[in-house]
């Protein structure tokens, strides 16, 4: 008779667990147990599977406060300085670095990538290329910064000049609090120019003039189109975004403390190269910080102008329409909420355009008529702006209809104060048509006999610029209003017949004016303005 076997256990016997053997569990006495002679017993506790607790070490409050500084100085240093190495971020005490010392790591990582990209014969005068790129390809639809800033800091930086000794008041010795005196060097030019930046710019600090150095070269490199640049520039994009952003997230404190029209401006600047580097939510996510931003300074208030100097005023109403812009681009084209809207204010938008006598921007000595330069730029930029604020009124009237009976005749619910509020409203988007300046509806006859050679060149390819960016907005906005009032069943209101027929043939009429300016125009003009062109 086989002996009674008990029912299954979970674990062995006591026996067994010493000797690591399997366990049948029999009764009374398993097999094991009863070839060692061994009682069968199960008295021991049970242990849980997995590895085994390290034992918790108590520590004393200052043993605890000191391992939790030293973890947040370790976390400080890679925020502030990634991809640095630790022992140039922290100094010869073990504590966290200052502020002069972060900004200088971040000089020589960049300038160390630069050296491999362009060589270090060639980082200023690619700096320099840049700006003159910015001036001449993008400053016609994103008019943000002064032509003779930039130069004056693109021209602080020929370290290899200031390192010969000749700088006064600076010391050169190499030693292990300054890997690198050219950084230092750097930064005390910057801080003299800051200076004098300051009295007609406002306040621009050494860091703020470098981050927006180096946002508008990784702006260049990732906009303007590839075989306009010189050879490793579109390579340089990466490094001179990141570097634009270490630098302005090491005075991110104080920036956000007492901002000024750059600040906006530099982040305006990363949200745009983001979005080129195909990042939408981080660009997103940039723009809606210098928005934020933007709102604080209160550049939408006129009266929040007194005061500055002209150059400051004319930056924020700047930043104001291209912030204006961007957001209703974003929320027409790209189904974003509204992110800078009146609606969210406590008073509304009262901004005068850019005035177009305000030539400051411009460096005048590289102009022969930089006033007519000047003034045709600022009338498309506030062109661009109403064409944006028209057609955003016609939807957001459109859209607060809601759904109504589709009928063609007499929508149900729908007043005729309504129908002739969006009417007038379309007639205002229309008119702008009218208003359109000759240079920008036909550019090839903009030149003038008084005027030089080199301001004819400038001149016509800023008209080219300003044509299809204007041009092309315009017949995409109204074809995107067209489309809108059809899916909604008004487009009756509009002048259009709701029959799909003709309704498509009113579509293809809007398509065709849209195709006839891109064939016009020339193709550098239409890679410009990359994303209107699509």
């Amino acid at each position: 008779m086989q002996p009674q076997r008990r029912k299954i256990v979970s674990r062995a016997c006591d026996a067994c667990r010493r000797r690591r053997v399997r366990c049948d569990a029999a009764l009374p006495t398993c097999s094991s147990c009863i070839a060692t002679g061994d009682a069968c017993s199960f008295g021991l506790p049970s242990k849980k599977r997995g590895p085994r607790r390290r034992p918790r070490t108590v520590l004393s409050p200052v043993e605890s406060i000191t391992l939790f500084a030293s973890h947040a100085q370790q976390t400080s240093l890679a925020g502030v300085s990634p991809g640095s190495d630790a022992s140039v971020a922290r100094s010869a005490s073990g504590t966290i670095p200052a502020h002069g010392t972060i900004c200088t790591n971040i000089c020589d990582d960049l300038w160390r990538e630069l050296t491999i990209i362009w060589g270090s014969n060639h980082i200023v005068e690619h700096f320099n290329t840049c700006v003159d790129l910015y001036m001449r390809h993008l400053f016609p639809i994103t008019p943000l910064v002064s032509e003779g800033l930039l130069r004056l800091v693109a021209s602080k930086l020929d370290l290899a000049s200031l390192s010969s000794g000749s700088h006064e008041g600076t010391a050169f010795l190499v030693s292990p609090e300054n890997p690198n005196p050219g950084s230092s060097i750097l930064f005390s030019n910057l801080a003299r120019t800051s200076e004098v930046v300051e009295m007609s710019c406002g306040i621009l600090s050494a860091e703020r003039a470098l981050a927006l150095l180096t946002a508008a070269g990784a702006k260049v490199a990732s906009h303007v189109p590839r075989h306009l640049l010189p050879a490793g520039l579109r390579d340089a994009a990466e490094c001179l975004l990141a570097a634009s952003r270490r630098m302005l997230h090491s005075i991110q404190d104080p920036d956000i403390d007492r901002p000024c029209a750059t600040s906006v401006i530099i982040r305006y600047f990363h949200s745009c190269c983001v979005h080129a580097a195909g990042h939408l939510r981080l660009a997103w996510y940039i723009l809606g910080e210098a928005i934020r931003m933007a709102q604080d300074l209160r550049v939408y208030d006129e009266t929040s102008m007194a005061g500055l100097s002209p150059m400051e005023s004319h930056l924020r109403r700047s930043v104001f329409w291209q912030l204006n812009t961007g957001d209703k681009s974003a929320a027409i084209l790209n189904g974003r909420p509204f992110a800078f809207s009146s609606s969210n204010l406590e008073q509304p938008f009262n901004v005068l355009p850019l005035p177009l006598d305000h030539n400051s921007l411009l460096d005048s000595r590289g102009y022969h008529d930089p006033a007519r330069i000047a003034c045709h730029i600022n009338t498309g930029f506030n062109l661009i702006a109403r064409i944006f604020d028209c057609a955003c009124v016609v939807l957001s009237k459109l859209r607060s209809l809601g759904d109504y009976n589709e009928n063609p005749i007499e929508p149900v619910g729908v007043s005729q104060v309504q129908r002739a509020s969006i009417t007038g409203s379309l007639g205002v988007f229309h008119s702008l048509t009218d208003e359109m300046p000759e240079w920008i509806v036909r550019p090839w006859q903009s030149t003038s006999p008084n005027m030089g050679t080199e301001d004819i060149d400038y001149i016509q390819h800023y008209h080219w610029i300003q044509h299809a960016n204007v041009m092309l907005t315009y017949h995409c906005l109204h074809l995107i209003i067209v489309v809108e009032a059809a899916k909604l069943g008004h487009a009756d209101m509009l002048g259009y017949s709701q029959e799909p027929q003709l309704l498509a043939l009113h579509k293809l009429e809007l398509a065709r004016h849209a195709i006839s300016i891109l064939r016009t125009a020339p193709f550098e003009a239409l890679q410009i303005n990359a994303e209107p062109c699509v």
